[in-house]
């Protein structure tokens, strides 16, 4: 059976595998069970993906520089060669199992799918700060990760901002790679110690206090920023990581089947992508940013695993 999009379907199809998510971790993932033989459906969203603003994705070997949406069709071309694998353009919404039964997979449209293994692959969102102009600039001169987009903003003045996944000190270390100047933006919300000050001086990092208020750009070019004192600085490009809002479908799984959950949103797994739950595994940045070749990896791992333990659950 070949991919299928958007296509209209009759409830409870069974499916070996149920993969939620269309990124690099779940098309890796479809690829493998597709040349298994494994009968495999794919959940991919219309919303755009969370890398959609992206110019291009970076440091994946063989696909450098392509935009999200050319490394989905490529994928699937190559998957569809296989046969096995169908693509759903459809949320999901709800994931329930009864003990020793098929997972149920319930999507927005009122439809249900059986599947006897499921790989969550779904990640979450950025909840992007609400200030003019910031999402003219982003993924382009604002930036979350430094091996995704630095090379296209090196030889500029870097600004490194506060973020859940990574401390201003680590983060002004990782702009000097790139930046021909590095400084640190210090909101009321966050204290340095002596330490960290220090560090920062030896780095040559000069040190605003105070919230960003204000960017200044031009069409999506940075050029400074205005800071709550009314102090405007000028500054190309900013290293910032908005933070991580859940999927609501991570909740319900938390709520319907027991999946635990660290209290950053983080699921919980035993190192080789499965979690407390049998037969459901986990890829991509519901483990924590991976990159894109980091997800890749990831679906590799829980589709192979799933191949290797199948005798023993079934």
């Amino acid at each position: 059976m070949s991919v299928t999009t958007d296509q209209q379907h009759a409830t409870n199809e069974s499916y070996h595998v149920a993969i939620i998510g269309g990124g690099p971790a779940g098309l890796q993932a479809a690829l493998v069970l597709a040349r298994a033989g494994k009968r495999t459906v794919v959940f991919d969203s219309a919303e755009p993906a969370r890398n959609a603003p992206s110019h291009g994705v970076h440091n994946f070997l063989g696909l450098d520089g392509l935009l999200p949406s050319e490394i989905r069709d490529l994928a699937w071309r190559q998957i569809e060669a296989y046969g096995g694998a169908e693509r759903r353009t459809v949320e999901v919404v709800r994931v329930t199992r009864d003990t020793h039964k098929p997972f149920v997979v319930y999507d927005a449209e009122d439809r249900q799918y059986t599947a006897d293994h499921v790989i969550a692959a779904f990640g979450y969102r950025d909840a992007l700060p609400e200030l003019p102009g910031f999402g003219a600039c982003w993924a382009d001169t604002i930036i979350a990760c430094p091996f995704c987009d630095g090379f296209e903003n090196r030889g500029r003045i870097w600004g490194v901002v506060p973020g859940p996944g990574c401390g201003l000190v680590a983060s002004a270390q990782m702009a000097k790679h790139w930046g021909s100047q590095v400084l640190a933006f210090v909101p009321p919300s966050t204290q340095l110690t002596e330490q960290e000050l220090a560090t920062l001086a030896a780095l040559q990092v000069d040190v605003h206090a105070g919230q960003i208020a204000q960017l200044h750009h031009r069409d999506g070019k940075l050029e400074g920023v205005s800071l709550d004192s009314g102090s405007r600085v000028a500054v190309e490009t900013l290293l910032w990581e908005p933070p991580r809002t859940r999927a609501p479908l991570l909740n319900r799984m938390v709520e319907d089947l027991g999946l635990d959950v660290s209290d950053k949103g983080i699921v919980e797994s035993d190192g080789r992508q499965g979690t407390n739950v049998p037969g459901l595994y986990v890829a991509g940045d519901l483990l924590g940013w991976t990159g894109a070749l980091g997800a890749a990896g990831g679906g590799n791992v829980a589709a192979t695993r799933i191949i290797k333990e199948w005798f023993a659950r079934n």
